[in-house]
């Protein structure tokens, strides 16, 4: 049985100035003109009492409770404890007396859970009906309602069954789990929107259900192990599938629109249709069936095309390799089936919208220019080529599937014979190099596609690939 407290305060000052009489003067006290000033404070509190109990029965046989009342500052005073708890179950069925002469498994052993959570993930005062200070009215300082407030705002709760089952066969050289797994999220925290009649786009409110499944693997195995040489292998794979079950009315938010029975992070996009190769113009679906074309984007819709942020399945794999003193482990990442989109595209592939500025390189060299030709951008004009640079379109949409070598390290441990002539317990030296090769479903991708969980890109600095050598020494 246990209590927990916490309490966060978030203070930020910010100020700044121009107009500075000596290069070596940057303080804000020798500014000629003070150009920013603001301050913002935020804070929450969390409380907890949790209790757990556990119970072993000749190492064959397990139990174990939990039940946990939480409150949070971030919901109305009314609503602001949910109470959670989680009951679970295993059973070793390779201490069963039949499994005796089952000589090849170490372990077998079944595993149930259920048990509910709760999520105040949300922002720290988004129930109440909030002011905004900083706006003016004909030169005098005023201030205007900025939200709604929502005092029936409360924990949205995930109901969570899990079962699976761990193995280790052949004196552990393979060993492993498999787990099927079922959330039921309720009460989804959502900013649902709203007529701009109302003065306001969103108010902050428990809408819908939605729940994942999926299946998790993961095996390990000594291949190979002697004195002198070693050789391992593991990996892990998760399938997920995704589906909002409760949702009374379509939510569209930037390139999502939630409904119900739909994938929450589906895309809901104008459909690119590519460049007339006659005249280099800008082609759009009109709607889902994908039959018709048109120049004009006020003639296409948009639509679902069963295009998802959410991977089919992803994991990853390691090999390790040792001979002697000298080590090699890799390890690699993969997500395969999801999709992911470039938010600043319509900008930064600008087909003269923007002239005579924000045209990279590749769009500009991959332009139509030629009647005829099959171009992947289209004609470039002063102004923009009939919208072509149109936002929320299946153009800026790309095949994210990819396998990256995210790690692999290569070093040597001298023997004992040499570290003790140099005085020493141990010496190794190393190399190891991160994100050293990825490959790419899309040829046309040209950022990282390891995203957020939306799949959308947003001009976030880019994963480096860095190389390291080094020398640990046990003195």
């Amino acid at each position: 049985i246990g209590y927990e407290a916490q309490k966060q305060t978030r203070e930020v000052i910010e100020a700044s100035g121009e107009g500075f009489s000596h290069p070596e003067l940057r303080t804000l006290a020798s500014a000629a003109n003070p150009t920013l000033s603001r301050s913002t404070r935020t804070e929450f509190s969390f409380s907890s009492i949790l209790s757990r109990l556990n119970y072993d029965y000749n190492g064959k046989y397990f139990a174990s409770f939990s039940l946990r009342r939480d409150g949070s500052s971030r919901f109305g005073a009314e609503n602001r404890w949910g109470t959670f708890w989680s009951i679970g179950g295993g059973y070793t069925i390779s201490e069963e007396s039949f499994m005796s002469g089952v000589n090849f498994v170490d372990l077998l052993k079944l595993r149930v859970s259920y048990g509910t959570t709760g999520n105040a993930g949300f922002d720290n005062f988004g129930w109440a009906g909030l002011y905004g200070f900083n706006n003016e009215y004909d030169g005098r300082p005023g201030a205007i309602p900025s939200q709604v407030a929502n005092q029936a705002l409360t924990w949205e709760s995930q109901e969570n069954f899990n079962v699976g089952v761990d193995f280790a066969l052949f004196n552990g050289k393979i060993s492993g789990s498999a787990e099927y797994f079922n959330r039921v999220s309720s009460d989804l925290l959502l900013d649902r929107p709203l007529s701009l009649t109302t003065g306001f786009r969103t108010i902050n409110e428990n809408v819908g259900d939605m729940k994942n499944t999926g299946v998790e693997i993961s095996i390990n195995a000594d291949i190979i192990n002697t004195p002198d040489f070693k050789l391992s292998a593991g990996g892990n794979i998760t399938f997920i599938s995704n589906e909002i079950t409760v949702l009374p009315d379509a939510i569209l938010e930037g390139t999502k629109r939630r409904e119900e029975g739909r994938d929450f992070q589906e895309y809901y996009l104008f459909g690119w249709a590519g460049v007339d190769p006659a005249n280099g113009a800008t082609l759009w679906y009109t709607d889902s069936t994908k039959t018709e074309t048109t120049y004009d984007i006020n003639q296409a819709e948009r639509f679902y095309d069963d295009k998802s942020a959410t991977p089919d399945f992803f994991g990853g794999f390691n090999l390790n390799v040792s001979y002697k003193g000298f080590y090699l482990n890799t390890l690699f990442n993969f997500q395969i089936g999801n999709y992911v989109y470039d938010a600043p595209g319509w900008v930064i592939h600008g087909d003269g919208r923007f002239t005579p500025r924000s045209t990279s390189t590749w769009a500009f060299e991959n332009r139509w220019t030629t009647p005829g030709q099959d171009a992947l951008f289209p004609q470039h004009r002063w102004g923009g080529n009939q919208a072509s640079n149109t936002r929320n379109s299946s153009r800026y949409l790309y095949d994210g599937s990819f396998i990256r070598l995210k790690n692999i390290n290569l070093g040597y441990d001298f023997p004992a014979n040499v570290t003790s002539k140099l005085g020493i317990r141990s010496l190794r030296v190393y190399s190891s190099v991160s994100n050293l090769w990825t490959w790419v479903a899309d040829e046309n991708l040209h950022f990282d596609p390891e995203q957020t969980i939306n799949g959308v890109f947003n001009t976030v600095s880019p994963i480096s690939r860095t190389v390291s050598f080094g020398v640990n020494l046990g003195l």
